[in-house]
């Protein structure tokens, strides 16, 4: 009786050890699924920066990327009402870092009848995100507007459409800028962005070189997967990372889509 007695306190130890690993585990796993960029409240703090005195700052006008930082009229558009349902509420992925992209889904194709009057970094194809201000016409990229929050320094050379260079894009280091049709995935991410002439916005749509040694843009471009916004990692260096060089030459960004495990995988299978 007594052996069995000590077989049982035996058995109700090992129980109790197995419940506390599981739920250290657990905890483990909730915390892990936290590490998520705050999109809203990343973009709060751009607009919490604004003076109050900028011209994107007060109500709102055509042709003028302008509006109020608050307002008690619930109708009105602000600039938080902005980033909170027009950009960070439409982010479809759950990026870990700045360097992915937020990704959201392109509600227009450019050119069509009520988008004409977009502004001009989107009007030259493709779909894109697009936002409505008060007014017949007043229609903004997204991007635009976004770049703008980041960037109030450049208000007044994109900022009103009357006055605005028609030659300065807004351009995505990632590539992910625009898509083929609506529906498709595009970047809001303000860190993707960068002010530049139409000529090296189409250098940087066409670029394959990533953040490798070879891309002759500054700063580099990225090169982020369309569909997950993940950064494409590099197949002989995995630590690889922006700002970080590819070391290859020429680069090998392309060859693996989401991890060196699975391309390796996928490479002897085609070799069988």
């Amino acid at each position: 009786m007594k052996r069995k007695n000590t077989s049982s306190s035996t058995s109700t130890t090992t129980t109790t050890t197995t419940t506390t690993t599981t739920t250290t585990t657990t905890s483990q796993v909730k915390k892990a699924k936290t590490n998520f960029v705050d999109v809203e409240s990343e973009l709060r703090k751009l607009v919490t920066a604004l003076p109050k005195t900028h011209d994107m700052v007060g109500p709102q006008v055509v042709g003028l990327a302008r509006l109020p930082k608050t307002s008690n009229d619930g109708r009105v558009l602000t600039w938080y009402r902005f980033i909170s349902n027009h950009v960070a509420a439409q982010v479809v992925n759950k990026p870990t870092s700045t360097a992915e992209c937020w990704l959201v889904a392109a509600n227009h194709e450019a050119g069509s009848r009520s988008k004409k009057n977009a502004s001009t970094d989107t009007d030259s194809g493709g779909a894109t995100h697009y936002t409505k201000l008060s007014g017949t016409g007043n229609v903004w990229a997204t991007a635009r507007l976004v770049y703008l929050l980041a960037n109030p320094e450049n208000w007044s050379f994109i900022g009103n459409k009357d006055t605005a260079h028609s030659t300065l894009h807004v351009a995505h280091r990632c590539g992910n800028g625009r898509g083929l049709k609506e529906g498709d995935l595009v970047c809001e991410n303000p860190h993707h962005m960068v002010l530049v002439i139409c000529g090296l916005n189409q250098e940087h749509k066409g670029c394959k070189f990533g953040c490798a040694k070879l891309c002759p843009h500054d700063p580099k471009c990225l090169f982020n997967w369309s569909d997950t916004g993940k950064v494409k990692k590099c197949l002989s260096d995995p630590t690889s990372f922006p700002p970080n060089d590819c070391p290859c030459d020429p680069p090998c960004w392309h060859q693996s889509k989401y991890s060196t495990a699975e391309s390796e995988g996928e490479e002897e299978e085609s070799k069988d």
